[in-house]
């Protein structure tokens, strides 16, 4: 659905409906990480709560970014005096990616709870926020994920 919308946008000249198919790709990669695997899936990992927060946050950032090329490429070659904001846009759809991942670890094993749910709210209506928003969640996902990877430090 949000290729065709982009071919749309591109055949019919609107970049703002190429914009958003792009960000409905990035939704659409945000519903996915909201949900919250076993814990055994996580347990298995040898690893430190950070580093395995950042293998989730790449692995995170390397699948929506796979998915998003087709639309950026088009916008990009369609849209040439637009690449900023093309640009801009995919930035903020991989800030809000990684702001759902590290929320969805920072209430593990549950899922996102009313709590986590109005901050990520917060970072939706008032973009900048997020440069905040991302260290909390990051700092209350390593406290959480210490319990369950077993680290001690």
């Amino acid at each position: 659905l949000t290729y065709a919308l982009s071919v749309i946008a591109i055949y019919v000249g609107n970049f703002n409906l190429g914009i958003f198919s792009m960000l409905f790709m990035f939704l659409v990669t945000l519903s996915y990480c909201s949900k919250p695997e076993e814990e055994f899936h996580v347990w298995v990992h040898a690893n430190t709560p950070k580093s395995f927060l950042m293998k989730k946050m790449m692995i995170a950032t390397k699948n929506s970014t796979l998915l998003t090329i087709p639309i950026s490429l088009g916008l990009l070659i369609f849209y040439p005096a637009k690449y900023d904001l093309i640009l801009l846009f995919l930035f903020i759809g991989i800030l809000f990616l990684w702001t759902m991942v590290l929320a969805k670890y920072s209430a593990f094993p549950s899922e996102i709870n009313l709590p986590e749910g109005i901050i990520i709210a917060f970072a939706v209506s008032f973009p900048p926020m997020i440069l905040l928003i991302i260290p909390y969640f990051y700092t209350k996902s390593i406290k959480n994920l210490r319990l369950i990877l077993n680290d001690s430090n």
